[in-house]
């Protein structure tokens, strides 16, 4: 949920918050996970005639759980949850290269966003079974730094619907793909080991496509794919918003 305000002509502020919440397994592990977020964004829009900046910020506050059965030397189970923060900032930069009759712009854009993730230091309680493969986490504090260089096509609409269209392309470059995490067996406090997480791709492309249709005079009904492909991964996904004016 969120708002704009047009302070100024070509001006925008705006700002928004909201709920989420992303459960995960591994079948083969029985193991199980959920995080659940509220977040909330700022962010200052400024456009011109051929030019625009977007420059918006985020925070996200995560409550984590897991839990994680092991058959090693019997059945045992542990359980661990902690409290998190992501911190994130985006700037966003573009400017048309080509029109059509003032109907189909197209801009190059760059942008640079940076995250930031912390979190307290955890240990796993044994429910069921032996302590001794319980697991301790030192505190993690990671920094994600990736930038974005693409094409971007603002708005358009056919001649024949009350809908607008927009789409984009970029190529993504991710800094510091790697993630890692020490770790500890709750038993034997001196068996310290490191924990690399799945190498995220260093290099993908970003794409999106959407339609904003008009519902009356102020409503309007937007919806948009998303998606991020690489050499050895794919990431996608949808979303759909009611926008209100006046």
């Amino acid at each position: 949920m969120g708002f704009d305000y047009r302070a100024a002509a070509g001006f925008t502020l705006g700002a928004a918050v909201g709920q989420a919440r992303l459960d995960w397994s591994l079948p083969d592990l029985t193991s199980t996970g959920r995080a659940d977020a509220t977040q909330a964004g700022l962010y200052a829009s400024a456009h011109g005639s051929r030019r625009y900046a977007d420059l918006g910020f985020t925070y996200s506050a995560l409550a984590m759980k897991t839990l994680r059965n092991v058959t090693l030397a019997g059945a045992n189970q542990y359980a661990g949850g902690f409290h998190a923060s992501d911190f994130g900032a985006r700037f966003e930069a573009g400017q048309h290269i080509w029109r059509h009759d003032d109907a189909f712009p197209v801009m190059i854009y760059a942008a640079a966003e940076i995250q930031r993730f912390t979190a307290p230091a955890y240990s796993e309680s044994t429910l069921a079974g032996s302590a001794a493969t319980a697991l301790a986490f030192a505190a993690p504090d990671k920094n994600r730094l990736f930038t974005d260089l693409g094409f971007r096509i603002d708005s358009w609409r056919l001649a024949v619907t009350n809908a607008d269209f927009h789409a984009s392309l970029a190529w993504r470059h991710l800094f510091s793909p790697l993630q890692s995490i020490s770790a500890n067996f709750v038993g034997s406090p001196g068996t310290s080991f490191t924990v690399i997480g799945a190498p995220l791709e260093a290099d993908s492309a970003v794409t999106s496509l959407g339609t904003d249709i008009k519902l009356s005079g102020h409503l309007s009904l937007g919806m948009a794919f998303t998606g991020a492909f690489g050499t050895h991964s794919a990431a996608y996904g949808g979303q759909a918003s009611l926008r209100h004016s006046w």
